[in-house]
């Protein structure tokens, strides 16, 4: 949030004004030398560009003190000010809500703590939640802070202010794989197979299907590494080739195919090559097929549990559940052995009912079909038959007595002609 200067001055008006009434309800207690101090916790640490801390603003008092105000200010080029928290505070009434200017680098407070005001050790004011954005030393601390006595004259006994000065590091990068010098040409010799084990952050479970086409995998190296040899293929039986191709101590792939994939790697060690490691991915990228919503009775029926079908397919990983939703209310999650079969609704009432049915792939992967059909009372599909049968019987008779009537006048012009010629 955002505040012009001439803002935060009425404000500070506001919070003397506020402060010179409260004052005058409290019962002088005198000051006698006695005093406040402001700190910040944690005093000092480190943190890393992209991530998120949090830093409290408290307050020490060697007599009562009711009332604060000040700028929490931090350098807004190296922090970014996210919120502001005031869970757990002593402040009673806050003059002003806590403010973050961010082109300025500051939060404004100014709050009331009421009779008999605060006397203590380390009590909460505020905290503010930050995102470090670049690398460098920053200082957090309070500018033109005040903290008032309750002593009937609001005296100023804020004597010191202790701030925050925090170390922030660059993003950490992976280095890139380093390139090793071919080994002396000897016989291999196989290594123990436990000299390397796989492991994915992407797709940790290896009986698991996942939508990410761009699988990483990572392994801890034996000291002593001399190279690597890494494949990536469909076969689960592949062995790298007995050729060093550096030492790397990560693998990741960029939108491969959905499929079941397998990684080997094995390394080099003593001019000895290890047995080879393997690893399954299992990707799907691929949503199920498109289906419809099959009704088993008409679109306008009087049967209250409509039955209805959904088989839905995935030739990959296959379907994992369904979602069935009618209208805004009721939401079912099927078994996939939902959709190899008729599904009879629940009882629903007379109206017309839109149904949503999703289908989800074990990779997560889901297709949405869409129907409605109309329910109604017996009664209404009765008459609404008889109403048809009526219309039906009353075109039958208009009809026919158009024919007698066309009939009658061409037998009527017929005698005429015929009397006539007569004549």
């Amino acid at each position: 949030m955002r505040v012009s200067t001439a803002n935060i001055k009425n404000q500070r008006l506001i919070f003397g004004f506020i402060l010179f009434l409260t004052a005058g309800f409290l019962a002088p207690l005198g000051v006698n030398g006695a005093q406040a101090s402001f700190f910040i916790s944690p005093a000092s640490k480190s943190y890393v560009v992209g991530q998120t801390f949090t830093v409290s603003l408290s307050i020490s008092a060697d007599l009562a003190v009711n009332a604060v105000e000040g700028n929490l200010v931090y350098p807004a080029d190296k922090l970014e000010a996210l919120s502001v928290s005031k869970v757990n505070s002593i402040i009673s009434i806050w003059v002003n809500e806590p403010i973050i200017s961010q082109n300025s680098g500051n939060v404004y407070f100014a709050g009331v703590i009421l009779n008999p005001g605060y006397k203590g050790r380390g009590a909460k004011i505020l905290s503010v939640n930050f995102r470090v954005k670049a690398p460098g030393d920053a200082f957090v601390t309070i500018a033109n802070g005040s903290a008032l006595a309750n002593d009937g004259f609001g005296t100023q006994v804020l004597s010191s202010i202790s701030g925050g000065r925090y170390k922030l590091e660059p993003k950490i990068i992976a280095p890139p794989p380093l390139i090793a010098p071919p080994p002396a040409v000897t016989e291999p010799v196989v290594l123990p197979p436990s000299v390397l084990k796989l492991f994915s952050p992407t797709h940790p479970d290896q009986d698991k299907w996942y939508a990410n086409n761009s699988p990483r995998l990572e392994w801890i190296l034996p000291s002593g590494t001399e190279g690597t040899s890494l494949v990536l293929d469909n076969s689960p039986i592949t062995v790298p080739t007995a050729k060093p191709e550096g030492v790397a101590i990560f693998y990741e792939a960029k939108n491969i195919q959905s499929g079941i994939w397998y990684f080997h790697a094995r390394v080099l060690k003593n001019n000895k090559w290890s047995k080879t490691a393997h690893f399954q991915l299992k990707i799907d990228t691929d949503p199920p097929e498109e289906f419809k919503i099959e009704f088993f009775d008409e679109k306008e029926t009087v049967n209250i549990q409509p039955k209805i079908f959904f088989g839905a397919k995935d030739l990959l990983s296959g379907i994992n559940r369904y979602i069935l939703k009618i209208d805004d209310s009721d939401e079912f999650v099927l078994p996939a052995v939902f959709g190899e079969k008729p599904f009879l609704l629940p009882k629903q009432p007379y109206g017309k009912l839109n149904l949503i049915v999703t289908a989800y792939d074990a990779a997560g992967n889901y297709f949405s079909a869409s129907d409605s059909i109309k329910i109604v009372p017996q009664t209404v599909k009765v008459v609404g038959g008889l109403f048809e049968s009526v219309f039906f019987l009353a075109f039958v008779v208009i009809l026919t007595l158009i024919s007698i009537i066309l009939l009658a006048v061409i037998i009527i012009f017929y005698f005429k002609r015929r009397k006539k010629n007569r004549r």
